[in-house]
C-alpha cells in the first residue's frame, strides 16, 4: 500500500520525524537566545473542532431508508447537521507566516431512536490530508496575534457503502495566544468538500453526492517557544 492511499500512516511518520527535528533545533537555538524566543520554529500541533453542514443526499438516504425499512415513527430529526473534527499538523513558523502539513479526520454520527423497532444509526466520515498557510497580524498584546489563512486538501469521504474523493479548500481566521511555551489558537473556518459516488444505492436512482462542506469552530494547540516578532 503506497503512502497516498494510506495518508494516516504517512502523516504519522512525518509527524514523528518533525518532532525529532524540533527537539534538535530547540536544543541548539534556545540556548543561543537568552529571551527564549526564536526567529523560526518547527513544531507539531493538535486540534479539535465542531461544525455545521447540510449533506442533502445523505439526509435523503436516511429518510428513504427508514421508510423502506417500515419505520414510521422516530424521535427527533433524522437529518445530519453537526459534524466533529480532530486534526494534527506539522508547522514551520516564521515571523509573520506559517506553513503546515495537516491531516484531519471528520465524522458525523447519527443515532435515531425508533418507537416501533430497533434504534438505527448512521455514520458519515472524511479523512483529509492537506497543506495550509497563515499570515499573522500583531495585536496590542505581545502574546496575541490575529491570523488569516487557508489551504488545500484532498478529501476521502465515506457513508454507508458510498465512497468518494476529491480536492477541496479551506479558509481560516483566528487569534494566536502564547502562554509561555503553550500556544492556543481559537479559530473559525470554512471547508469545501464535495464529490460524487457514481454507484447507485438501493434507495438512490442518480449519482450520490457526498457533500461535507462545513462551517467550523475549533481550537489548535501546540507547545513551542514564542516567535521573535522584532
Amino acid at each position: 500500500m503506497n503512502s497516498f492511499k494510506n495518508p494516516v500512516l504517512f502523516f504519522c511518520k512525518i509527524l514523528l520525524l518533525t518532532s525529532v527535528l524540533q527537539l534538535v533545533s530547540e536544543s541548539g537555538i534556545v540556548n543561543a537566545q537568552e529571551s527564549g524566543s526564536q526567529k523560526m520554529i518547527i513544531y507539531p500541533s493538535f486540534g479539535v473542532a465542531a461544525g455545521f453542514f447540510s449533506p442533502g443526499d445523505v439526509n435523503d438516504y436516511i429518510t428513504e431508508s427508514l421508510a423502506f425499512s417500515g419505520i414510521v415513527k422516530q424521535y427527533g430529526t433524522t437529518d445530519m447537521f453537526v459534524n466533529y473534527e480532530v486534526h494534527g499538523g506539522v508547522t514551520f513558523r516564521l515571523k509573520k507566516l506559517d506553513f503546515s502539513g495537516e491531516l484531519a479526520y471528520g465524522f458525523s454520527p447519527k443515532w435515531i431512536l425508533v418507537e416501533n423497532g430497533d434504534n438505527v444509526n448512521f455514520f458519515f466520515s472524511r479523512v483529509s490530508p492537506g497543506i495550509a498557510a497563515n499570515y499573522y497580524i500583531p495585536m496590542n498584546s505581545e502574546k496575541m496575534e490575529f491570523f488569516l489563512g487557508g489551504g488545500v486538501q484532498y478529501h476521502f469521504m465515506k457513508f454507508e457503502s458510498f465512497k468518494a474523493s476529491s480536492p477541496g479548500f479551506s479558509l481560516r481566521a483566528g487569534v494566536s495566544m502564547q502562554f509561555g511555551r503553550f500556544n492556543l489558537q481559537p479559530n473559525v473556518s470554512f471547508h469545501y468538500a464535495k464529490s460524487e459516488d457514481d454507484s447507485t444505492g438501493e434507495y438512490m436512482q442518480n449519482a450520490f453526492v457526498m457533500n461535507y462542506t462545513s462551517g467550523i469552530i475549533g481550537i489548535i494547540m501546540s507547545f513551542h517557544p514564542p516567535i521573535d516578532r522584532n
